[in-house]
């Protein structure tokens, strides 16, 4: 089948990239043809009338995506080695991503490319497609733009990234109408099981994150040839002096060094890996220490001692859905904890991988059952 995935826009996020990748290799191992497409996102009038130096930083940043890796093979521009976080993202999705489609800029665009094409199941997810403040356009997650007529509509692992409420009782109502034109609805959280069913009046299923789907072998691919040291590996998306703390802590115990190859720092010490560097650091370190949802997910598919800091900004109920699946809450810990008797504390990863595969085998049928109907009962 020609299968279309309508997700968030990439931008330089490891987890975002990662998860479409292994959607798209899931769908493609079934022997489906797969392209990604997504919108551009442009910020409310309000928001891009304050901010015009924001506006031109982000359509610079857009340019800089596509063209540095041109520029650079060109021998037009000197890589900054390792440091260069635009070129390391665009040139993973260049590469494996061969089938993308273009950034589209309007829903009048999605339309036309939907008719002309006429692809035989579209599928909205993974990541917090339905989460009002990601989404370039809610309606377009809700795939308003293919004909229900000519295209089945699944949503895989769509997350709401909340465990309340956001969407306006205008857009609710408009929601409402359109995820009842989907075969299938599952979600990332067991809260967005509730979610749906209380406000878009739709059943719904709690099933796996995408990269935990497609499972570890999917990604040793992209680290094999790579040298990559052990030790605790930190992926901290928003650092703080009481995580800081945390950290060194973690490191004093286990009596290990800490990677710091990520940062959202901006000084000379930031260095920003690409998202092959990033899957290895999971798969060959000691421990992992991390606020991240994804960076949870790799731990625990790599089979890796873990801490997970609750990220309440970004998204809690991500954590305590994954978590807690998987009889694994005494993992997450507010910042301001003491993790030193969680160190000495092993996991049980025989007992996670097979509920884990009682996991996969579940939200494969989802899945299945989505694009094939009854045919895959």
């Amino acid at each position: 089948m020609n299968i279309t995935i309508y997700t968030l826009p990439f931008h330089t996020n490891y987890g975002g990239i990662l998860q479409s990748f292994a959607l798209s290799k899931v769908l493609e191992k079934q022997g489906h043809k797969v392209l990604v497409s997504t919108r551009f996102y442009v910020a409310p009038l309000k928001v891009r009338a304050k901010s015009k130096v924001r506006a031109k930083r982000k359509i610079k940043g857009v340019i800089k995506w596509f063209l540095m890796p041109i520029l650079i093979r060109l021998g037009l521009k000197k890589q900054e080695k390792r440091r260069d976080r635009v070129y390391n993202y665009s040139s993973f999705y260049q590469t494996h991503f061969p089938n993308a489609l273009p950034v589209f800029h309007s829903t009048a665009e999605l339309k036309k490319f939907y008719n002309d094409f006429k692809p035989q199941v579209c599928i909205t997810g993974s990541d917090q497609v339905w989460r009002r403040a990601y989404a370039p356009n809610i309606y377009n997650s809700f795939l308003d733009f293919a004909d229900k007529n000519k295209t089945r509509k699944v949503a895989y692992a769509a997350s709401f990234g909340v465990d309340h409420w956001e969407l306006t009782p205008e857009e609710t109502e408009r929601c409402a109408q359109l995820i009842q034109e989907f075969s299938i609805v599952s979600t990332r959280e067991d809260s967005g099981v509730d979610l749906c069913r209380q406000y878009l009046h739709k059943e719904a299923f709690h099933v796996l994150d995408p990269t935990l789907l497609a499972g570890p072998d999917v990604f040793r691919p992209l680290f094999k040839d790579l040298e990559i040291k052990g030790g605790v590996f930190s992926y901290v998306l928003d650092e703080n002096p009481n995580k800081q703390k945390m950290l060194d802590t973690v490191c004093q115990t286990l009596q290990m060094q800490a990677s710091d190859y990520f940062s959202e720092k901006t000084d000379e010490k930031a260095v920003f890996i690409s998202p092959n560097e990033w899957v290895g650091h999971f798969a060959n370190c000691d421990f992992v220490f991390t606020d991240s949802f994804h960076g949870t997910c790799f731990a625990i598919m790599f089979n890796k001692p873990f801490v997970a800091i609750y990220n309440a900004g970004r998204g809690n109920a991500r954590f305590t859905s994954l978590l807690k699946s998987l009889d694994l809450m005494d993992r997450l810990v507010d910042e301001s904890a003491d993790v030193t008797a969680l160190l000495n504390t092993p996991i049980d990863y025989d007992r996670v991988n097979r509920r884990l595969e009682e996991l996969r085998e579940f939200s494969m049928g989802i899945l299945n059952k989505g694009i094939y109907g009854s045919e895959a009962l």
